[in-house]
């Protein structure tokens, strides 16, 4: 007979967790399975690992997104403390997977026990993060281990598991990487020629025209009034009054506006150093936004430079490259953008799908230097001030940086300032700490196999072996050793034996003593290892993806895919996420109903939403692709429809890689505003 050992089930499940956080491979999730399971859509049914399902598996597919290395966790037991419990101590010879030898407290803390009082309760709450094990008035001994750190607590934290970690090696903690950059001086006189920027449609999307007024001024040139010369109409969504000088400075004017017509203008500030021939202007509309572009040419972010005023409705937005460069990162023609307003004025911008390929040049460059390596930055530039700061690799080894803002084509008039945040993170961490003092070959408690007969009051206990230090005392009661109690841990054991020395005429017997040993390295030195940490949790946040603002659509199956290839190109699948569709636009949609099939040829598709003449089609068998033409309804061959164009095809190949895992579920749904949490934990 043969069994796995417990570290075998923990090296597999840190191997998952590695080669997701270092990269090796590509995990995905996907959802899929629109239509229902059936007349009980509410209880799906229990997946089979028939090759069959699989084959129908992938073919329910309809959106993938990568799993990230922050979306991982490996997880232990979740053993909470609680006043009066009897909780195990750690005994080597003994299977503690089923143990409760460790708890987790209320303000997060992990300890272990080492010592349980003779299996007394536990009523003193372990606390503190001393680097030596706490005996506390209840006699328990506790060892403390780490703290999850806060950005574990609320995505891996469940009811019966809970995030365990080394933090010298954990992929989670920081290595020196640069976790931000601040511009402190924007600077200014940096040239730069704009390769990509926000085009700003208005026609039709802004209110109100025709005002006009002149200014009235102070012996010190500031603006004491505004005489409404016209008061135009339609300005129901707000305007700004804009000041054409030369000479003046400070002036705040604001209108009043009655009736969508503008009736005066309120002083807020009247400013210094206006002249006579100064002139304002009432405007609408005249957002500036300033995109974001990252190394690999995608949209990132943007900077809202000015909000505009009096939008009736949100502009149109395009990402322009010199010469249209750029393509959808998505299988879009182009990256996707839009305008969020509110009150007339753009807040927010939307990015549905970011591109990729568009140009960045600039002349202003970013230097990092430092005792690390690997940090890059994109400068953002604008009427010659660095704005803001793109950090494209995070680098690694960092304790300082030195950023450097040149320019390769002019002198800066003022030299920009940027300030590189470095997370020092974990590498002075309690749990580093506690696993680099952690013992090797110390004793903390001693068990009791059989208490013996006959030994007096006197009787003392000798730890022999071949480490040094450790010593402690026993408790007689009628005769029997009931307790023992270590009062020097030693180190260096390997091995001990404990010898009974009574020195009564006619000495007890029977006693069996064991040392319990620790593991290797000590308490504290692999928390994973230690408290059977064989569960990996996986929690993957989708909101404002692809799929929400794409399709509606209601899913029922989740599940992972391992290194899948692209469609196009059978190389290794890298986007971030994928919408599993044909996107096509048909000559007419009559009759035709989300969820049904239709047939072209030898291929079936599933209809996944319709938006008018657009139809979103997901192909259920492996082989052919979508053309242009007739495709027949299945369950009513009378009626066919026109497919007059596709507009995108899908790039993400469902039939290939590894199919990992797969849950059945009730219908879920999702929309940008609303997202949904997907969470896993999967046993090795």
């Amino acid at each position: 007979m043969s069994n796995f050992r417990s570290d075998f089930h923990a090296e597999l499940a840190q191997l998952f967790l590695d080669d997701i956080q270092y990269q090796r491979s590509k995990y995905y999730y996907f959802l899929g399975k629109v239509d229902a399971w059936g007349a009980g859509d509410e209880t799906p049914p229990v997946p089979d690992d028939a090759q069959s399902e699989n084959s129908l598996i992938r073919s329910n597919m309809i959106f993938a997104k990568r799993i990230s290395p922050s979306d991982i966790s490996l997880s232990c037991k979740n053993y909470q403390w609680v006043l009066g419990n009897i909780y195990d101590q750690w005994d080597h010879t003994q299977d503690m997977r089923i143990k409760q030898f460790f708890v987790l407290t209320d303000d997060y803390r992990v300890y272990k026990c080492l010592d349980n009082a003779n299996g007394g309760e536990s009523s003193v709450k372990p606390t503190g993060t001393s680097i030596s094990p706490v005996r506390l008035e209840d006699g328990y001994l506790w060892k403390y281990m780490y703290t999850i750190p806060t950005f574990k607590r609320s995505r891996f934290i469940t009811v019966n598991n809970m995030p365990v970690q080394r933090a010298l090696t954990d992929n989670f903690f920081n290595r020196g990487e640069l976790e931000a950059a601040v511009v402190t001086n924007k600077g200014s006189g940096y040239s730069n020629t704009v390769q990509t920027s926000i085009v700003i449609n208005e026609t039709g999307k802004t209110v109100g025209s025709g005002a006009t007024g002149t200014i009235t001024r102070g012996v010190i040139g500031n603006i004491t009034g505004v005489t409404i010369t016209a008061g135009g109409t339609g300005y129901t969504k707000g305007v700004v009054i804009d000041i054409t000088t030369s000479t003046g400075s400070g002036a705040v004017l604001t209108p009043v506006i009655t009736g969508g017509v503008v009736t005066g203008v309120t002083v807020v500030s009247g400013g210094i150093g206006y002249a006579a021939t100064d002139t304002i202007t009432f405007r609408v509309g005249g957002a500036v936004i300033i995109p974001k572009i990252n190394a690999s040419g995608s949209l990132v972010g943007v900077v809202i430079k000015d909000q505009g005023i009096g939008y009736n409705l949100a502009p149109t937005l395009t990402l322009s490259g010199i010469g249209g460069a750029g393509t959808g990162l998505y299988g879009n023609a182009t990256a996707l953008i839009s305008a969020v307003i509110y009150n007339g004025s753009i807040k927010m911008v939307s990015i549905t799908d970011p591109g990729t390929g568009y140009p960045v040049g600039t002349s202003t460059v970013i230097t990092v230097q430092g005792d690390g390596d690997g940090a890059a930055m994109t400068p953002v530039v604008y009427n010659g001030e660095l704005i803001d700061v793109i950090l494209d690799s995070p680098g690694s080894g960092y304790s300082f940086t030195i950023i450097s803002v040149d320019d390769t084509v002019g002198t800066p008039t003022t030299p920009a300032v940027v300030e590189g945040i470095i997370d020092q993170s974990d590498y002075e961490s309690d749990q580093s700490i506690i696993e680099q003092t952690a013992v090797p070959g110390a004793i903390y408690s001693i068990g009791i196999t059989d208490g013996g007969n006959g030994y007096s009051q006197n009787t003392t206990l000798t730890i022999e072996g071949d480490g040094t230090g450790a010593t402690a005392t026993c408790e007689v009661l009628n005769g029997e050793i009931t307790r023992t109690q270590v009062t020097n841990f030693g180190s260096g054991y390997s091995y001990a034996n404990i010898v009974i020395n009574d020195p009564a005429t006619i000495p007890g017997q029977g006693a069996e003593l064991y040392a319990i040993m620790p593991p290797a390295g000590g308490h504290g030195t692999n928390a994973p290892l230690e408290l059977y940490g064989d569960t990996v949790i996986l929690n993957s946040s989708l909101r404002n993806e692809v799929v929400a603002t794409a399709v509606d659509q209601d899913f029922r199956q989740f599940g992972i895919l391992k290194n899948p290839r692209d469609a196009i190109s059978f190389a290794n699948f890298t986007q971030e996420s994928s919408l599993i569709l044909y996107k096509t636009t048909f000559t007419s949609v009559t009759g035709l109903l989300k969820d049904e099939i239709l047939i072209q040829g030898n291929n079936r598709f599933v209809v996944a939403d319709i938006t008018g003449t657009t139809v979103y089609l997901m192909k259920l068998n492996a082989s052919g692709t979508l053309q242009t033409g007739e495709l027949i309804a299945e369950a009513e061959p009378s009626r066919d429809y026109n497919c007059a164009a596709i507009l995108t095809t899908p790039s993400f190949n469902k039939y290939s890689g590894s199919l990992l895992y797969v849950s059945n579920e009730a219908p879920f749904t999702f929309t940008p505003e609303q997202g949904i949490i997907i969470k896993t934990l999967i046993q090795f």
